[in-house]
């Protein structure tokens, strides 16, 4: 089922001025030659281009760097970058690349004096937490100085992968790691008395990258993890001026392959999917709450063929999502909704490409598809086209969802484009989204963004979007309407030295983004943040310093009067062997307008008047390399008219590299006075989370996740269990359940709650056939 477009396009021209402004625009620059606009960054540092030595022959990929080619060609030359910077290493780090026409290769020797201080914990796939010792690699495949793919490993072999945008920088809203991104590659490790080795093989098809007359170029940079020693190696020799330099795709060394074979691997990945739902609702008198099982079997495709050598074309049909780890709980202290992040991997490719954020409020957000307050819609299928065409950035999503119950079949779309001008750092693009329902609804943004690197780490960033909704009317105007958001941006990207960032953001009252999440309307945001930082002495047992203050703050448009703002002083310090320990003031400000009363947790009431308060916190994080380690946080704060003290926890045991378990929890008392109209003064949040992990090897592994919290008084288990046969074969068990706390009030409205809400099994088997 497919929904026309007809009945939007036949709307008046005048409606859509807006679209022919923007068309016009994007298409101008996008179209035109890079040389037009000048050349690149006179501060650019000109890099000699490593030409990498082909393979001759075949490598046996047993992670023993036994093969000939591995002392035929050189090792990087490694250099230190922590603790102390080009320091002398403690330990020798030797890695390779080499290729043949359809993968690059990977070596290392992690020589070890000691053996016995190697750290190894964990033997599932994509585990982040377990700071083990680690030998990695970053390829830039498009060299454009933003974007790269991230792969790693341990001394267990286990595979770790994810995707960077944004050149790895955190800043309004940004998620620049992607670890839910999963690609196909192999590795292979050993170890012995002298230390640990690692090869692995990435296919080319798995990068994507591009060719100039048989020649491609791509950044790499790689990098060696020493946890007991909290030492990191890296090639080239990039200085520590962000917090994860090794991770930054303008930081790599550009390298040359030759006559690489344009492969387009054709995946065909069915799956079988069978199970139960057990839910209790309400019966229709309403007195007394009905069991009814639902059991589901259902089969569907999903299809990745890579069109070209930078281009991919993904399909799905009869889309599910079952093996996906639930979302965890979050408290909300605040009036202004929140996010969750996007888990389903086939959202995951090149995901960054599709980030257009004006801090918080993003034009697409892909929660909006399938899923409703966390609970999915069925989707029908849908296609995502995603690469490179010469040297435009190109990202094409549509989704097709069918009717389920109180929501309407819908039809989304997403187009986003990007063009790097200027200099290797700068970028021009746009992105237009749609939103479809068969009941008639339309929604449509139009939206033009540009980035620009005016000096080595300055830059200036120009953001502006346009919403137009059947519900609004067809009536707006390019400036000054209510459905219009704009941003400008000048910053200074680092962590050392002074650092800045000051922000003018306008958000129409009418703003609506079908696909997007939008934190506030009809305001004007203003932030000002500025700081430094600082590496200590080399005997010093402190690594680096950073110390900012912020000022954020949201005004109404009409008469600027002041919504919210805070103001906040933090001091950073990471130790070389210690930890990291972070503190913070904070000055807060709330103005509610007289429509804006609210229940704080749903509990406490909050009445229309100007607030203004205090909070301080502290945070300590004990090192990582340690089998037991853990977080702790306090604070005691103001808030509104009352007070709150709140203390946090997150230990983390891992027994062995087959068990490690993990809790956080977090404890907040808040104390109101007695007003008119709150009935509640005083509440205590409970809330925490439990995590189990069990791996018998790289194939087996079983994972529990368990929640709950006294503010919706529930509680919820997500246990997944996986076998892996091979890469692309998965059998999953999952089993989901959710419910009232056993300990909470078990009536509502006099009737007796049911022992749980809702409780699923399911087994599902996927199988991929590869067709090169």
């Amino acid at each position: 089922m497919f929904i026309s477009f007809t009945s939007l396009f036949n709307q008046p021209v005048k409606h859509f001025s807006v679209i022919g402004v923007y068309l016009s625009l994007l298409f101008f620059l996008l179209l035109l030659p890079n040389h037009i606009f000048g050349q690149s960054n006179d501060d650019a540092v000109i890099q000699e281009i490593i030409k990498i030595q082909p393979l001759q022959g075949e490598i046996e990929l047993d992670g023993r760097l036994n093969d000939t080619i591995w002392s035929q060609i050189a090792p990087f030359p490694m250099t230190q970058l922590a603790p102390i910077y080009r320091s002398e290493m403690s330990e020798e780090t030797q890695i390779y690349m080499t290729y043949d026409a359809k993968s690059v290769y990977i070596a290392a020797r992690n020589l070890t004096k000691d053996a016995s201080t190697i750290i190894s914990n964990t033997l599932q796939r994509d585990d982040y937490r377990a700071n083990d010792d680690i030998i990695g690699v970053v390829f830039d495949s498009f060299n454009d100085n933003e974007n790269g793919l991230t792969f790693f490993t341990n001394p267990e072999g286990i595979r770790v992968d994810f995707a960077i945008s944004n050149d790895g920088n955190f800043s309004a809203g940004v998620d620049a790691y992607n670890g839910s991104w999963n690609t196909y590659w192999d590795v292979e490790t050993s170890r012995d008395d002298k230390g640990w080795y690692a090869e692995m093989r990435i296919p080319f098809s798995s990068l994507g990258f591009q060719a100039i007359n048989d020649v491609t170029r791509m950044g790499i940079i790689a990098f060696r993890w020493i946890a007991n020693s909290n030492e990191r190696h890296v090639f080239p020799d990039i200085p520590p001026n962000w917090s994860r330099s090794h991770l930054k795709p303008s930081q790599t060394q550009e390298v040359e392959f030759v006559q690489l074979e344009e492969l387009k691997p054709l995946y065909l990945t069915p799956y079988s999917l069978s199970g139960f739902q057990d839910i209790f609702d309400l019966s229709d008198s309403e007195n007394k709450y009905v069991d009814s099982v639902t059991w589901k079997q259902d089969f569907g495709l999903d299809i990745k063929y890579n069109i070209t050598s930078d281009l991919t074309l993904d399909l799905t049909a009869n889309t599910d999502f079952a093996q996906v780890e639930a979302d965890e709980q979050q408290l909300n202290l605040t009036r202004f909704s929140i996010d969750f992040p996007e888990k389903r991997q086939f959202f995951q490719q090149r995901s960054g490409l599709f980030d257009f954020s004006f801090g918080r409020t993003k034009l697409f957000y892909s929660r909006r598809i399938g899923l409703s307050d966390g609970s999915p819609i069925p989707i029908i299928g849908g296609a995502r086209l995603t690469g490179r065409i010469g040297d435009l950035d190109v990202g094409v999503l549509n989704i097709q969802t069918q009717s389920y119950e109180n929501f309407e079949a819908e039809n989304f779309g997403v187009i986003r484009l990007k063009k790097q001008i200027l200099n290797p750092k700068s970028y021009v693009g746009s992105i237009y989204t749609h939103r479809l329902g068969l009941d008639g609804t339309q929604n449509m943004v139009l939206g033009f963004d540009i980035d620009y690197n005016v000096k080595n780490e300055g830059f200036i960033q120009f953001k502006i979007a346009q919403t137009i909704d059947n519900t609004t009317g067809y009536n707006q105007s390019l400036l000054g309407s209510t459905g219009f958001i704009s941003r400008l941006t000048v910053d200074r990207r680092s962590s050392l030295g002074w650092f800045y960032r000051f922000m003018f953001n306008y958000t129409g009252e009418d703003f609506e983004p079908g696909i997007g999440f939008v934190r506030t309307t009809n305001t004007a945001d203003y932030y000002a943040s500025t700081g430094y930082g600082w590496i200590a002495p080399e005997s010093s047992a402190i690594e680096r310093h950073r110390v900012q203050i912020r000022n954020y703050s949201i005004q109404s448009y009409e008469g600027f009067n002041l919504r919210s703002r805070f103001v906040n002083f933090s001091w950073n310090t990471n130790f070389k062997l210690a930890g990291s320990l972070d503190s913070e003031l904070v000055y807060r400000q709330e103005h509610l307008l007289d429509d804006e009363d609210f229940y704080l947790l749903s509990r406490i009431y909050i009445p229309v008047n100007d607030y203004g308060f205090f909070e301080w916190g502290i945070n300590y994080s004990s090192p990582e390399q340690f089998k037991i380690r853990s977080s702790i946080s306090s604070s005691i704060a103001q808030i509104y008219d009352g007070t709150i003290r709140e203390m946090s926890i997150n230990p983390q045991f891992r027994i062995n590299v087959y068990v490690d378990f993990s809790l956080d929890y977090r404890i907040s008392k808040l104390d109101f006075p007695v007003i008119e109209g709150r009935d509640i003064t005083t509440f205590t949040v409970h809330q925490s989370s439990f995590k189990a992990a069990y791996a018998l090897n790289r194939k087996f592994s079983v994972n529990a996740f368990i929640q709950t919290s006294n503010v919706s008084e529930k509680i919820g288990a997500n246990i997944r269990l996986r076998y892996n046969f091979r890469e692309g074969q998965d059998f999953w068990l999952v089993i989901n359940q959710s419910g009232t706390q056993p300990w909470a009030n078990r009536y509502d409205n006099g009737l007796r709650l049911p022992s749980y809400d809702q409780r699923s099994i399911l087994v599902k088997y996927t199988h991929t056939f590869l067709f090169n």
